[in-house]
């Protein structure tokens, strides 16, 4: 199969600012994730007001987490497979499809709850081919020179959209009502789906002038390239433990502050202002320095390192406002050693394997960072949010020093 393609090279000159297809991209993600918020907030109170029923409510995130297990890989392999852009706008129109239906099924009564929870699980199924094709496409839009930035520039529209939509969709629900919040979700995906449509071609580096591999053979050498290939192996290690790690320091911090702290309510909201906070001062610090940033691979295991006795410091706190500061901090750190792993892995892999290589990271780490929570809340219950605190920096030390002995592919890229 004989394709045209268009050549990366004159995107890779213009700076991000100039760039028309980098930019209309970005807004549609922003917009996305923003709508992505009011979606999340609204069925999750819809589920409680209707059912009553906690186990219904887990029951979406496990469908999507599933869904994200079973078909990340494969989402990932088809977007090396086809015209990425293609691939984007027309799951953003079936995304905005479902989303819609989701909104009907809220409003009509008697409806039952498998129908939602069918079409949660397939747009869920949707979704997965958002998250590669958007991910690969990113060095062949911006050139490797502007990898670095333009992955910064995701990671604060990612935390603005996240904080904002949070804020106003619990705003909206209360106003408008969930289905009209879920209606705004659907409406989202259908301009992100214009915005790319906006923004031109995207260029591409990918040799798609050869006679095309199978379905099967493409997904099976992904599979092995990423098994061959120190520095994606290493990663695919990495990545899912450090969300493990975090994600159950969240969840540790929150108890602390309910049961040990008895935070206010302005306390608490302080406390979860600050992991965002730091977290888009970390990335805008990665997009300030550039390709100053020397010996990443120092930094990505040294901020895991640093982490892990600021969890230990929290442990022994008694009131919520020394903690500010200090969950800052690890915001910070945390985004300095998920983006540039993020970038390193850009400039690493070839573009034609990007896809099947951000498919399966997905994949593997929508199933970490729960396990770790099903197991941290159950050991919470026994000793305590401090023990378990001091227990999670520990341990995150010592996986933070063996992966400095054992994974030194990381700890050499420059």
């Amino acid at each position: 199969m004989i394709e045209q393609i268009q050549t990366s090279a004159s995107f890779s000159a213009k700076p991000l600012r100039k760039n028309k297809t980098f930019s209309f991209m970005l807004s549609g993600y922003t917009l996305s994730i923003f709508g992505d918020c009011f979606h999340s907030i609204a069925l999750n109170i819809w589920i409680l007001q209707n059912t009553g029923s906690a186990k219904l409510m887990s029951a979406v995130m496990i469908t999507s987490m599933v869904m994200s297990f079973l078909f990340g890989s494969v989402a990932g392999t088809i977007a090396d497979r086809v015209d990425r852009r293609k691939l984007m706008w027309m799951t953003d129109l079936i995304s905005g499809v479902l989303v819609l239906g989701v909104a009907i099924t809220m409003i009509l009564p008697n409806v039952s709850f498998m129908v939602l929870l069918l079409l949660t699980a397939l747009n869920s199924f949707v979704r997965l081919f958002q998250y590669p094709a958007l991910q690969s496409s990113l060095t062949d839009i911006v050139g490797k020179e502007n990898i670095q930035k333009a992955t910064g520039a995701m990671g604060v529209a990612d935390n603005i959209a996240r904080i904002s939509g949070l804020a106003i969709g619990g705003v909206a629900v209360a106003t408008f009502g969930g289905a009209a919040a879920v209606i705004f979700n659907g409406i989202s995906y259908f301009l992100c789906s214009i915005l790319i449509l906006l923004g031109g071609a995207f260029p591409t580096s990918r040799n798609l002038s050869v006679e095309k591999k199978t379905f099967k053979e493409d997904f099976v050498s992904g599979l092995i390239f990423i098994w061959k290939h120190r520095f994606t192996r290493a990663v695919m290690i990495l990545s899912p433990l450090l969300g493990m790690f975090f994600v159950s320091f969240l969840m540790l911090t929150q108890v602390a502050a309910v049961k040990v702290w008895k935070a206010t309510p302005m306390e608490f909201g302080l406390l979860e202002a600050c992991i965002p906070t730091g977290y888009l001062a970390g990335a805008g610090i990665i997009m300030y320095l550039g390709k100053r940033v020397k010996r990443r691979g120092i930094w990505i295991i040294g901020s895991m390192i640093l982490m892990a006795p600021l969890f230990m410091i929290i442990s022994i706190l008694k009131s919520p406002f020394p903690a500010i500061p200090i969950i800052f901090v690890i915001g910070m750190l945390f985004a300095f050693s998920t983006f540039l792993i993020q970038v390193i892995m850009r400039e690493e892999v070839e573009s034609d394997l990007q896809g099947r290589l951000f498919g399966t990271l997905g994949s593997i780490s929508s199933i970490a960072p729960p396990v770790a929570l099903a197991l941290f809340s159950f050991f919470t219950d026994l000793y305590g949010s401090p023990t378990m605190l001091l227990v999670n920096g520990v341990i995150l030390l010592l996986t933070g020093i063996l992966s400095g002995l054992f994974l030194k592919v990381i700890l050499y890229v420059e």
